[in-house]
């Protein structure tokens, strides 16, 4: 048979099979019998040895060890024992005999117990098992629920940009060894897809350990992360595992990664480039298994170039980077997005709500979504909150002042909070025919944009209708083309 039959936790209940006397039997019986979580079936040893379907493995067997069959019980041990490997299995004896223990064990069973002078100590065995058995079912339970919430699925969204992050994101699943770094504003879903990315990967069993970096300050970072010895500092009364070693050999998400200061960025490195870690006041390695994702809403190439973040450390975690797009940039995913959190919010809040009038969406489609998905979903959680109809009306939308209309230019609170006045709405290009190439047409169009937002990269971005990042590379391309505009 093959090793893999015996499933631990398989079963909706814990499995017993027992090969003893009756008198035995009705003894072990009594000691479970309370519990309504356990299965007995009592049969001889070698109907287990034939048989062939996974169905009928049990969690643990019980068998006796007569004298008048002794040889016979070690054999059958044998050679259940070369065909259920994981199998704990223990033997009861009457006639308790040293050699004869010490050839079971041998063997690997696991206890070899005297009755009915050691039969607490049976209860005492048997509970722990399925105490085991109890765990590793919450625990298969728990990682099947979150494989099922961090779908990549519950992404939502077709456009194209999205769409393409996704696939480049399943391109890495099944390598646990390499960095990602997740680049995307404030709200845009960097942690769902981190999560994503873990739960649907081979070690999706082990931890997932997530950290915002920049909500601890560095002198209790460098402890979070590492951990620390007794002793380390004044208040290191107890050693402290860090959360890269309880990460295991699942993940470690470090969320707003460009806020780390220098002596945690050098150490980050070392602990990236060596796979070890030391712990504080600490002297020995410790291996670093965990995959290692990294988040930020900070254009990390400008950290590099104005020295607050290392080169070689950008480089490390940059190995295979994900950008995610904001919402103006995918404009066309608001209502999935809407109808999405909609459907979840109206269950939650008990409201047969079934959806959003035109006029409704129209508005959600024309806001300048400046706090991304996030901001979205609490609109969408507010009006749920506030409607009293079977449909979402504009009016229930409650957008603040800062989720302003991109196509309202005479609004007051558009060009006030977001953007300067702009006297001529028009922009014209000009260029020879022997200049006229399409780079060159993409940069006047940039060149031109920021001098009307004044140098504003994050307006400038907007009305590009593409990422703070990727404006960045724009103009890292040829800085002295736009340095009059950017300062």
């Amino acid at each position: 048979m093959n090793e893999n039959k015996l499933m631990v936790g398989q079963g909706p209940k814990f499995s017993i099979m027992i090969s003893c006397s009756k008198s035995t039997l009705e003894r072990i019986k009594r000691i479970i019998a309370f519990r309504e979580d356990t299965t007995i079936q009592f049969a001889p040893l070698h109907l287990l040895i034939s048989r062939s379907s996974s169905s009928f493995a049990p969690n643990l067997l019980i068998c006796e060890n007569r004298t008048t069959e002794g040889e016979n019980v070690l054999r059958n041990v044998t050679e259940i024992r070369s065909q259920y490997p994981l199998l704990p299995i223990f033997i009861v004896t009457s006639t308790p005999d040293h050699a004869e223990a010490v050839k079971f064990l041998k063997t690997g069973v696991q206890e070899y117990l005297a009755l009915p002078e050691e039969q607490s100590k049976l209860y005492e065995l048997m509970e722990s098992k399925i105490g085991e058995w109890q765990s590793i079912r919450t625990r298969k339970s728990f990682h099947e629920e979150r494989r099922k919430s961090y779908d990549f699925q519950s992404i939502v969204g077709t456009s194209a940009q999205l769409q393409n992050l996704i696939a480049r994101s399943c391109k890495l699943l099944s390598n646990t060894n390499i960095t990602v770094l997740i680049q995307g504003e404030t709200g845009t879903g960097k942690e769902l897809l981190a999560k994503a990315i873990h739960y649907n990967s081979p070690n999706s069993d082990q931890p997932f350990i997530e950290i915002a970096c920049s909500s601890i300050p560095d002198s209790l970072l460098e402890s979070e992360l590492f951990g620390h010895e007794k002793g380390a500092f004044t208040d290191a009364r107890i050693q402290k595992i860090g959360l890269f070693e309880l990460a295991g050999k699942g993940t470690i998400f470090l969320d707003e990664i460009g806020d780390i200061s220098p002596v945690i960025q050098s150490k980050l490195l070392n602990a990236l480039e060596e796979k070890k870690i030391r712990r504080l006041g600490g002297i020995e390695d410790i291996p670093v298994h965990a995959r290692i994702i990294t988040a930020t809403s900070k254009d990390l190439g400008s950290m590099v170039r104005n020295g607050t973040m290392r080169k070689d450390l950008y480089y490390r975690l940059a190995v295979f980077l994900l950008e995610l797009p904001p919402l103006r940039e995918r404009m066309g995913d608001i209502p999935l997005l809407a109808k999405h959190f909609l459907h979840g919010f109206a269950r939650e809040n008990v409201k047969d709500i079934k959806g959003f009038t035109p006029n409704a969406l129209e508005k959600l489609a024309s806001a300048y979504w400046e706090g991304n998905v996030r901001e979205l979903k609490h609109a969408i959680e507010r009006a749920v909150l506030l409607s009293n109809s079977k449909t979402i009306d504009e009016d229930d939308l409650e957008l603040t002042s800062k989720t302003v209309s991109l196509s309202r230019p005479n609004d007051d609170a558009v060009n006030t909070d977001k953007r300067p006045q702009v006297s001529n709405p028009d922009i014209t290009i000009s260029l020879l025919l022997a200049d006229a190439s399409l780079s060159r047409v993409e940069k006047e169009l940039v060149r031109e944009v920021l001098k009307r937002m004044r140098g504003n990269k994050k307006r400038a971005a907007g009305i590009l209708k593409i990422s703070r990042p990727r404006l960045d590379r724009l103009i890292n391309d040829d800085p002295e083309f736009f340095e009059s505009v950017t300062g």
